[in-house]
């Protein structure tokens, strides 16, 4: 007899989502594996969908929700009894009367245009019931009629009455028998598995289960006999954070994993599943139970025959696929489709197919509009797929796509797999994803594109249809290896090895091995961060040309922190109400956005709401008296504070305020604490923000004295904060006057102010009210400026940019606030908690500067060679004339704008790092000024690239001993060099360029990077656009034509990567150009040798150590070590012959004795060289305490 293997899918009730696709491929695969498959499903679930060959138990009547899943005709019958019960008909005139009456007043204050049409009606009315009282009263006048009247007045009321208790009985007895009792999932689970017989050798798989009924099995299996009891296999696939889990019923989440591993039931008896990394270690850190990963299932059988299909003839298919859901994304199509219309969709580039079938009847929030909007379009170049496809169709159309768009929430799927992403990487498809997703991280630029923001997305569709063959290709050659990996059979195998296979002890796997001169913690502490609730009254973004600055400083220090946020905005004008909510919304979405992204603010989520209808007035209020203040168009704090008490919560919101989920809520005023008392919230803080006493501007506003009453009122509520922040002193004493309760602190915030204490007074505030569970800020948390000459920080290719960018990385690390200023046409932003500004000086300076120093140079060089033997020269003083050195330091010299910037960075800096000298003279007097440390960093010897002899030669040497001079401390990154400016009495301290051993050396090396060109083993040449760069390349030219004549027998490619030259293939050279990281670390793990060919340059080679660091021989010219203590034969070989270098490639080729020690020797040497291990110097200059003492110099 076969053994079981049961999958529970009881959300299985017809074709939508994935749980068809998934139980029917894992019954397959367990089919394979020699086990009898048994799906359990609904009972819902139709016969006409079962597959062939496997067995299929109809069960359950719950879905995974726990919510009952019914035919439409029973729920339309219990509706219907409902109504009757709770509606009764002698109620139902009173009702409507009172709404209509309720109603007529509200569009009169709210639609002053139909105030006339409403007021025409209303005395309509009145007249008509006037006329008919007035008959009535006629008749009753008549004594017979009058009689009469009586006699029916009576039999009337005693007909009523005995109808109304018998439709009440006879209302709740049909109700009783009509409604069906909804079987538990427990229940459902007892008594099919009753039925089964499953033995302790079956296995039972639940790949969809809510966190409740996770504790069902855990109490079906208590209350079972163990020895008989098969073993359970659950996968859960939400995040711990997800609400789903968070707000689950019953003993929660830790509960269930703690009484599992206590009363022994893992992992004999149940095994718990995640389909991601992030999600094993976050859930593994909960308590001892262990989680194992699984791979993510599929019928890869249906993908075979169409994996390779294309039509190069038609337009680009772009495919949507999946339910239409707000979490997918479904409602941005419409502005992509609109986006792409006119110069893609409608010229016939690009065809759209969008799978549209709503997840539950009607859809969810704004999907049915953007369904709507997106049926506006033609069905032969948008077509919308309206229902749930078979599992053939499904393919079908994956199959006949050319890239797939899934536009999801990455808050959604931060940690959350996609069995749509999964399909379409087995099929080879280029897709567009989020970045900061698990999607964006299962894909690479090589057959995907990838967005930050969601106005990116049609620029990226765009890229796609450009570059299509190349990602298409790319994607293909993946996909064989996505396919090994989620595979069904690997599932299950997975499942049935479970017990010792897959778990990953992550504190093992994350230990730090690197000592960075202090002792390392690990911190264990739980994952679950407090939860801050943002409550902001929101016009200050729309109405100030500068937002307010305390508002960026507490989002700054949430973002430093790594709170959980979230926020409710909305505001409190009246024009931006009701019928203008949508463009307030849509004016304030975008700037809330990008604030948080800036300051890097953990954003869980956000609500922007609208007013609802003041039908409940709070704290006793009189109704009349805000009637008239609505009816005159005053401003009150009553007022106020009735309109905020019924602001249109979202239902999600409310659940999370009526459960007193949020451990902080920030109010940026009083009038909002009206929230608070609307939900009874007691458990959470409230920190209030008081810019303002509210009654004495509302006072100011109304041109009256303060209400006394609302002066009470606001003091009432303010005592009720735990926690008050002023923006003004006064108003702190004012206040202070009356009550004493809450913790009351000031923060100016104004642009004289230290933000370092106003992070202080948040840390205190913070740690008062969370304890233990405060984040404080680490370290000093120092502010440092950066200031980098070239534009190029964010690449990190060239040596410079990857050099500031790793010191980056170590402040940062080290908790030091950096703001980075550079020079470009890019908008300042934030980014991971550092600020960077980008400044573009005007073409019309830059061309005025440039031409005075050219001008003035040629007359110099002129008058000190003025002889009749020295006109020959004229041409050479053109030609230097137009050398970048000396002219770049008089660039910014005089430019206002820049000197302005340099100021603010210098006011808000506690040291200013100027990496190279060509700002020095200005930024060193600015410094000086404002008593900021100034560090400078001489990458190199600048006035070497130039004959010392030639009159530019030294203006460029006195230009640059005359900067270095303004440092307060002197950073070189060579003994060379320190030698050098020792003679000009500078005394720099050596910080070699550095590398980060961990990204170097640490990538992913197995993974499949396609490099089609390189077929045999080759020398390898990396170089940015630097002069001497290119001319190491035209070398390995000659040498790579050379080796092919003088060694025709030998299979060697000299490869070049890099800006140092553009993308060509001839014979055995190839350049590549520009890689990714990703590719330069495989092209360095696979290279046989390393080549540096340098005649020139000064400074040193990062990319020389950063070749050492992969463990690689590097054959290159003296030059090439220039500032490493090495030696020939042992870490690298030196050679200054080039004739030599054919020889030299073939004998380390051949000899893999000797390079595999050389190999070793330069990877030892280059462990001395990572940032962590070096840049500990930068963090001991800017941690000096002595005071620095100067001679100040005048700047006008």
């Amino acid at each position: 007899m076969l053994k079981k293997f049961i999958i529970i899918d009881h959300s299985l009730c017809n074709l939508q989502g994935h749980h068809y696709e998934c139980s029917l491929s894992v019954a397959e695969a367990a089919s394979r594996q020699g086990y009898e498959p048994i799906i359990i499903a609904n009972k819902t679930f139709p016969s006409s969908l079962y597959p062939d060959n496997i067995k299929v138990i109809p069960a359950f009547e719950v879905d995974w929700f726990d919510n009952p899943v019914s035919s439409k005709q029973k729920n339309n019958i219990l509706d219907f009894f409902e109504f009757l019960e709770n509606h009764p008909l002698e109620k139902s005139s009173e009702k409507i009367n009172h709404k209509i009456k309720f109603y007529f007043k509200y569009l009169e204050l709210t639609q002053p245009k139909l105030k006339l049409l409403l007021e025409k009606i209303k005395g309509s009315t009145a007249r008509l019931l006037n006329w008919i009282q007035q008959d009535i009263e006629l008749l009753r006048s008549i004594p017979f009629s009058n009689t009469l009247w009586g006699i029916f007045k009576i039999i009337w009321g005693l007909v009523r009455y005995i109808l109304s208790v018998f439709s009440k009985k006879i209302n709740q007895a049909l109700i009783k028998l009509s409604t069906p009792k909804t079987e538990s999932f427990k229940d459902s689970l007892s008594k099919v598995l009753k039925a089964i017989k499953p033995t302790s050798e079956d296995e039972i798989f639940i790949h969809t289960i809510g966190i409740q009924q996770v504790e069902e099995v855990y109490h079906y299996l208590t209350s079972s006999d163990l020895s008989k009891m098969p073993r359970f296999h659950i996968l859960l696939r939400r995040d711990i954070d997800d609400p789903l889990v968070v707000y689950s019923e019953g003993m929660g989440l830790k509960a269930i994993f703690d009484n599992c591993y206590d009363s022994q039931l893992w992992p004999d008896k149940i095994q718990f599943y995640t389909d991601t990394d992030d999600l094993i270690q976050r859930y593994n850190s909960l308590t001892k139970v262990k989680l194992y990963k699984i791979p993510i299932p599929f019928r890869q059988e249906k993908l075979q025959p169409i994996i390779e299909k294309r039509d190069t003839d038609k337009p680009l298919h772009l495919v949507y696929l999946g339910d239409a859901r707000p979490e997918k994304g479904y409602h941005y199509l419409p502005n992509l489709i609109e986006s792409l219309w006119t110069d893609y969709i409608q010229p016939g580039q690009i065809k759209v197919t969008i799978q549209s079938n709503f997840n539950i009847e009607g859809g969810q929030g704004l999907i049915p509009q953007a369904r709507l909007a997106l049926e506006r379009y033609p069905n032969s170049k948008v077509k919308l797929v309206k229902t749930a496809m078979s599992a053939d169709d499904y393919y079908q159309l994956l199959s006949e796509a050319d890239a797939l768009i899934l536009p999801y929430d990455p808050n959604s799927y931060r940690f959350r797999t996609s069995g749509v992403l999964t399909e379409a990487l087995a099929a080879g498809k280029p897709v567009i994803v989020p970045q900061n997703s698990w999607v964006g991280k299962q894909v690479d630029k090589s057959r995907a594109s990838l967005y930050e923001n969601l106005d990116e997305i049609p620029q990226k569709v765009i890229e796609v249809v450009e570059n299509l063959e190349q990602l298409s290709e790319s994607a293909r050659k993946f996909s064989k290896r996505w396919l090994e990996q989620n595979s069904p059979d690997s599932l299950v195998e997975t499942l049935l090895d479970s017990k010792d296979h897959n778990y990953v002890n992550y504190v093992e796997e994350n230990k730090l091995e690197i000592d960075i001169n202090e002792e390392i913690h690990i911190d264990n502490r739980s994952k679950f961060l407090p939860k801050i609730l943002l409550v902001i009254e929101s016009d200050f973004l729309l109405d100030q040309e500068t937002i307010n600055p305390s508002f960026l400083n507490y989002l700054e220090y949430l973002g430093l922190c790594g709170y959980h946020v979230y926020g409710l905005f909305f505001t409190n004008k009246q024009e931006r109400k009701k019928e203008n909510y949508e463009p307030f919304y849509h004016q304030v979405y975008p700037i809330i956005n990008r604030l948080f992204q800036e300051f890097s603010v953990n954003l869980k989520q956000r609500w922007i709401v609208d007013y609802g209808l003041p039908d409940r007035i709070p704290y006793d209020f009189n109704s009349k008296e805000y009637i008239k203040e609505v009816l005159d168009n005053k401003s009150s704090f009553k007022r106020d504070l009735i309109e905020r008490y019924n602001l249109s919560i979202p239902s999600d919101l409310s659940q999370l305020l009526q459960t007193n989920q949020f451990d902080v809520i920030f109010l940026n005023s009083i009038v909002s604490y009206s929230i608070i008392d609307r939900f009874n919230i007691t458990q959470s803080s409230i920190i209030c923000e008081v810019p303002e006493i509210v009654s004495y501007q509302y006072a100011v506003n109304n041109h009256r004295d303060i209400d006394q009453e609302e002066y009470r009122l606001e003091y009432q509520l303010l005592n009720q904060c735990n926690v008050l922040i002023f923006r003004h002193q006064y108003e702190l004493e004012k206040i202070k006057e009356t009550i004493n309760t809450p913790e009351s602190y000031l923060i100016t915030c104004d642009k004289h102010s230290d933000q370092s204490n106003d992070f202080q007074i948040m840390d205190n505030v913070f740690e008062s009210l969370l304890k233990d569970r405060a984040i404080r800020l680490k370290g000093t948390g120092k502010k440092v400026a950066i200031l980098y000459p070239w534009g190029d920080i964010l690449e990190r290719k060239s040596g410079a940019s990857k050099r500031v960018g790793l010191l980056i990385d170590y402040l940062k690390s080290q908790a030091y606030q950096v703001w980075l200023f550079t020079t470009g046409d890019d908008k300042d932003f934030r980014e991971d908690g550092v600020h960077y500004t980008y400044y573009e000086q005007s073409y019309q300076d830059y061309c005025l500067v440039n031409k005075l120093y050219k001008d003035a140079y040629e007359s110099w060089f002129d008058a000190l060679s003025f002889d009749s033997k020295q006109h020959d020269k004229t041409f050479e003083n053109s030609e230097l004339s137009d050398h970048w050195l000396p002219w770049i330091y008089y660039q910014y010299r005089f430019d206002s704008g820049f000197i302005n910037w340099v100021k603010k960075l210098a006011r808000w800096a506690d040291t200013v790092i100027l990496e190279y000298p060509f700002w020095a003279l200005s930024v060193g007097d600015i410094c000086h000024q404002y008593q900021t440390r100034l560090i400078i960093t001489a990458h190199d010897i600048l006035a070497q690239q130039l004959s010392q002899d030639s009159l530019l030669g030294k203006i460029a040497l006195s230009e640059e001993i005359k900067s270095l001079k303004k440092a307060d401390y002197l950073i070189c990154v060579s003994e060379t060099d320190q030698i050098f400016l020792k003679q000009y009495q500078l005394s720099p301290t050596i910080i070699p360029n550095p590398i980060n051993l961990e990204q170097d050396t640490s990538n992913d090396l197995s993974l499949e990077v396609d490099l089609p060109k390189i077929t045999s083993p080759f020398c390898l040449f990396v170089g940015s656009q630097h002069q001497p760069n290119i001319e190491a390349v035209k070398i390995i030219q000659q040498i790579a034509k050379d080796f092919l004549i003088d060694y025709s027998d030998i299979a060697c490619q000299f490869v070049i990567v890099g800006s140092c030259w553009e993308p060509e293939e001839k014979n055995n050279f190839l350049a590549l150009g520009k890689v990714s990281d990703q590719e330069l670390s495989v092209l360095y793990d696979r290279a046989s040798l390393i080549l540096s060919p340098i005649l020139s340059g000064t400074g040193t080679s990062l990319k020389t150590v950063e070749a050492m660091a992969y463990g690689k021989v590097v054959i290159g010219t003296t030059i090439a070590f220039r500032g490493y203590p090495v030696a020939s034969g042992e870490q690298c070989i030196i050679c200054d012959r080039l004739d030599d270098y054919g020889h030299l490639i073939v004998k380390w080729l051949k000899n893999s004795q000797k390079r595999e020690n050389i190999e070793k020797n330069a990877q030892e040497f280059a462990k001395n060289y990572d940032y962590r291990r070096l840049y500990y110097s930068y963090q001991q200059l800017i941690e000096k305490s002595d005071k620095l003492i100067r001679e100040l110099p005048e700047i006008s």
